[in-house]
């Protein structure tokens, strides 16, 4: 990761597109973008090599957790770059892998469903055993804030924690 909180990543399949690229690439498929999570296959025409996600479903702490998980050896896609643009959105470039998506894969395998159930479980489990870097703080791999309703009432959804006894201390807020 770069000093300025970007992730840059070798191995891209073909000649990466640049920042530039990837951000007038977002703005001219403005309104083109039907999914509920934003995001564009790179190239636009051809075979795809990566996946361009952006929107509200894009941060930059969905990244570092993304390629936390994948340097560990977890199944999901490489980041190649992520960084965020001026106003503080980020953009996401990331391994395409050509599939069909789980929402889909329901719908035709219903009577699977204990397969797949079997498949994200022994993801879960490997991924509970990540060994936690000692300066890790609670929060957004890389630091940054805890999200979750939990806290709503408390200390509202978004928090910054600088150790596990803060955490405790909201959490006893919360359960009294």
């Amino acid at each position: 990761m770069s000093s300025n909180g970007e992730i840059r990543c070798d191995g891209f399949p073909g000649e990466q597109p640049t920042k530039e690229e990837i951000l007038r690439f977002c703005q001219d498929s403005r309104g083109k973008v039907r999914t509920r999570t934003d995001y564009l296959l790179y190239p636009p025409t051809g075979r795809p090599l990566a996946r361009i996600r952006f929107g509200s479903s894009a941060t930059m702490e969905s990244a570092r957790a993304q390629q936390f998980a994948y340097e560990r050896g977890a199944r999901t896609p490489k980041i190649y770059h992520a960084f965020e643009n001026s106003r503080g959105r980020a953009y996401i470039l990331d391994e395409y892998i050509e599939g069909v998506p789980a929402t889909d894969w329901i719908k035709d395998n219903k009577g699977q469903l204990s397969r797949l159930a079997a498949e994200v479980s022994k993801e879960l489990e490997k991924m509970i055993h990540f060994e936690v870097p000692p300066d890790a703080t609670p929060g957004a791999v890389g630091g940054g804030v805890c999200m979750h309703g939990f806290f709503d009432d408390v200390t509202g959804a978004w928090r910054l924690y600088d150790s596990i006894e803060h955490l405790e201390k909201d959490i006893n807020k919360a359960c009294h």
